[in-house]
């Protein structure tokens, strides 16, 4: 009897946690993957097109209706389900005795245990009843353990997320740059810097680094123009969205002019949230504010790292800036970036192995592999 593999997303900036997963399909498994439809987007710059060219799972149906997706997926009635967006997708119906297995996207910082505003029975129940968890970083463990209604017979695989790979077989490739250098998409420039922003949200982990993001969106500009730099700045949240919540909150409001011009500006690219931000990697320096899984895959790729942070000294989810590997600046002190920017990060770089060992993450390229494996053993 041939059993059946479906991985599954629901959106287009997930697709990374399943790409680099190798198509196991012979004549004893299926292995299919159900998304969203492959989509041409625009940033500020020019349009990019966001697909599955480099996917190896060979069988696909894309779909972006989300109840046609659940339909799809009953039809389908897979022996092993795999997840890559949330553990349970809401309103999916599975067979009695179908595997379940979540694949993470990112790394569970200390901070998720202080969001109160998530952290109800709605969130905890998408979290249960999984038969396989696969993820890395220092939390990921303790999380899934004092999460109410966990199994504990569940298993849990770490160093287990596979889009570590992509910027593993990626490593050195300026391909992307040149090409957008060579159409005349972006100028060339002393420097590239990519800034991932942790802002534009009420929820409560992110109120305290909204004006983060707005301020040091804003000062990379500036300072950019003044230095002959080039800056691509993801914001964490569609345009429309984004600024909507510029315009619905006093404290951000005063942005809003400066933060608008960005869009037009010469001297940096604002990203569309839905990009790959791998593409960007060939940048020189990584910038983020509050906190994103990108802190450790700047540390495997040897990048330089700052962390801007209002409140430096009571915030530092993944351990970066504890344990030596990012520069820090005060969002209340901006100029201090610009030294920051220019300065030596060779001590902070030898520190990368230490937040890697921390986590307990080996950037071997093989993290697909052990998922992949882990998968077809259930």
């Amino acid at each position: 009897m041939v059993k059946t593999i479906l991985y599954c997303v629901s959106g287009l900036e997930q697709k990374r946690v399943f790409q680099c997963i190798d198509d196991y399909s012979n004549k004893d498994v299926r292995q299919l993957f159900i998304g969203p439809v492959e989509k041409s987007i625009s940033n500020s710059k020019f349009r990019v097109k966001e697909g599955y060219a480099d996917f190896k799972i060979k069988e696909k149906i894309l779909c972006s209706d989300k109840y046609k997706l659940r339909k799809l997926v009953h039809s389908i009635k897979p022996d092993i389900f795999v997840c890559g967006t949330a553990p349970n997708l809401k309103g999916i119906s599975l067979p009695k005795k179908c595997k379940k297995v979540f694949v993470s996207h990112g790394i569970v910082g200390d901070h998720i245990y202080n969001i109160k505003s998530i952290r109800n029975k709605k969130f905890y129940n998408q979290w249960i009843g999984s038969d396989l968890y696969c993820g890395a970083g220092k939390n990921f463990e303790r999380f899934l353990k004092t999460t109410p209604g966990f199994n504990p017979k569940s298993k849990i695989l770490f160093n287990a997320i596979p889009q570590f790979d992509i910027i593993y077989n990626d490593r050195g490739n300026n391909s992307f740059k040149e090409a957008l250098i060579k159409q005349n998409k972006i100028p060339k420039a002393d420097k590239y810097i990519l800034f991932a922003g942790f802002g534009g949200h009420k929820r409560s982990d992110f109120f305290p680094h909204n004006e983060d993001y707005y301020r040091t969106a804003i000062y990379l500009e500036k300072i950019a123009k003044k230095n002959n730099w080039f800056v691509f700045t993801k914001p964490r949240v569609p345009v429309k969205h984004d600024r909507k919540f510029v315009g619905d909150n006093d404290y951000i409001s005063k942005y809003a002019k400066d933060y608008g011009n960005l869009w037009k500006s010469k001297y940096v690219c604002m990203v569309h949230p839905m990009e790959s931000i791998y593409k960007y990697f060939f940048s020189d320096i990584i910038i983020v504010n509050g906190t994103s899984t990108l802190e450790v895959e700047a540390c495997c790729v040897n990048k330089p790292l700052i962390m801007v942070r209002t409140d430096p000294n009571s915030f530092d989810p993944l351990k970066t800036v504890f344990l030596g590997g990012a520069k820090l600046v005060n969002s209340k002190a901006m100029n201090d970036l610009e030294d920051a920017i220019n300065g030596s990060f060779k001590e902070n770089i030898s520190h990368y192995s230490k937040i890697l060992e921390y986590h307990g993450i080996s950037f071997d390229g093989k993290m697909s592999k052990r998922v992949g494996e882990a998968i077809l053993k259930l």
